[in-house]
């Protein structure tokens, strides 16, 4: 019989840590990166919050398309039903 601790290799300690050190490393660039990017383009401090809205005149208004009892409208519109105030409990 042999001894299989004789067989086995040395441990893969050098390889693990190198693994790590290599993530590590990949992530600290990767976020040293993203924040060198990020610091380069800052935002322009002169640019307006909401941009001017067109001189042009609004839309008319879009008709009701009825099919059935399905009516479509373009706003929204309350129901005359109660509110649901509460839900089946299981």
């Amino acid at each position: 019989m042999t001894d299989r601790g004789a067989a086995r290799r040395g441990p893969l300690m050098r390889s693990v840590t190198a693994l790590r050190w290599a993530v590590a490393a990949l992530t600290f660039l990767s976020f040293g990166g993203t924040a060198f990017y990020a610091a380069g383009h800052t935002q322009n401090p002169d640019a307006p919050l909401k941009p001017a809205a067109q001189a042009s005149p609004s839309p008319s208004p879009t008709p009701a398309v009825t099919r059935g009892r399905l009516t479509l409208t373009p706003q929204v519109q309350t129901t005359p039903r109660q509110a649901t105030t509460r839900t089946h409990q299981s």
